[in-house]
């Protein structure tokens, strides 16, 4: 691990993390007046790039960074950039389709008319994204239609991308700790 600094811009570079091949350069900037923990990170990785600033944290920026949660970083890092995961979508949509028909007969037609719309997708449909999932829905799924609009409950098939949270797994809590030494 090696700390170098440029305009007031800290750079952590670090190699072979965890005993593999990994590597990311970490790049700190700390606002002039860091009592309120005001800055901005930029990642670059083996896992990807992200980057935020944040412009109150309440307190110095660096401590905050040691103390926030994986989620809270990855909803950050990551914003709306979510990857849609269709095996995921279709576990949560079994569930909702089981739930909404929990109460009805097991051979209910309508029960296995969702199930078999589920199952048609699964073996027919190779979707990049929830947006075309919807689509396909209404056009071609009027039951699971149905019964998603009757629940007001959707499929989640949005996730924090998974080189992100490989990241945030394996590379920064030893930038954490490399933060706590400084702090």
């Amino acid at each position: 691990m090696k700390v170098t600094y440029a305009n007031n811009i800290e750079v952590y570079k670090f190699r072979e993390v965890s005993n593999s091949h990994l590597w990311a350069n970490i790049y700190i900037d700390v606002a002039d007046n860091d009592k309120d923990g005001a800055g901005a990170i930029l990642i670059r990785s083996d896992y990807g790039s992200w980057d935020f600033f944040w412009g109150s944290c309440g307190s110095p920026f660096k401590k905050f960074l040691t103390e926030i949660g994986k989620d809270y970083l990855t909803g950050k890092l990551c914003g709306a950039d979510k990857e849609f995961r269709q095996h995921e979508w279709q576990i949560d949509a079994r569930r909702i389709v089981d739930e909404y028909f929990a109460d009805y007969d097991p051979e209910d037609e309508g029960r296995a008319s969702a199930i078999e719309e589920l199952d048609d997708i699964d073996k027919n449909c190779n979707f990049h994204s929830s947006e075309g999932m919807y689509a396909y829905l209404n056009g071609e799924s009027p039951t699971l239609t149905d019964v998603f609009s009757d629940s007001g409950e959707y499929p989640n098939g949005n996730f924090v991308p998974r080189q992100l949270e490989m990241f945030v797994e394996q590379i920064w809590p030893v930038f954490v700790e490399e933060l706590k030494k400084e702090i």
